[in-house]
């Protein structure tokens, strides 16, 4: 009989080298799988943010349209005492613009109100006049403008022009690139050309 010897070693060696290399090609993958996946939550969470973000906005710049609601029927004081049609003009001095004759030279809703040309330096801030309370988390308090403008909903027989007011209100989040704007007209129920 004849014995054989069969030299294993030289074939666990290349069974090693394989091994070695499918070990270091699989933890790669799980690398990229693993790099992939915290990308992928930290945009969820920036979404998520940002979201989030619009929201506290948008929640200031209603807020700034009931603020503004409450100056023109002056219901923050007792006793009431709705806002003077005389203290509207053409410079939107303390936030009331007459649009009636004119229209701006830029549409209201486009300016910035946090901006320091008129007329949307001219403003106000919530609160300003009606004391209500500030709104928190966010960069700036909420601005707004009043506009008196004409429309059909105020015509009175034999008018061509109802006043009626635009209510134009801005806001910000907390970060500086969030901004709102709400936009509404309103016309108080008790409001006589």
């Amino acid at each position: 009989m004849h014995s054989r010897t069969i030299n294993f070693s030289k074939s666990k060696q290349r069974q090693r080298g394989t091994v070695l290399i499918t070990a270091v090609i699989f933890m790669i993958v799980l690398m990229l799988l693993g790099i992939s996946l915290v990308g992928s939550t930290s945009s969820d969470e920036k979404m998520a943010r940002n979201a989030r973000d619009a929201d506290v906005a948008f929640a200031a710049a209603e807020a700034a349209l009931r603020d503004a609601e409450l100056q023109i029927t002056g219901a923050y004081q007792w006793p009431y005492k709705p806002v003077s049609l005389y203290l509207f003009d053409t410079s939107c001095s303390n936030g009331l613009c007459d649009s009636t004759s004119a229209p701006p030279a830029t549409q209201i809703d486009l300016l910035d109100f946090f901006g320091a040309s008129a007329p949307a330096s001219n403003s106000v801030a919530i609160g300003t006049v009606t004391t209500s309370p500030a709104i928190a988390n966010v960069l700036d308090q909420p601005r707004y403008l009043i506009e008196l403008v004409c429309s059909s909903l105020g015509t009175q027989t034999g008018s061509t022009c109802g006043k009626v007011f635009r209510i134009t209100a801005q806001a910000h989040g907390r970060l500086p690139n969030t901004k709102v704007v709400l936009q509404e007209i309103y016309l108080p129920s008790d409001f006589v050309n």
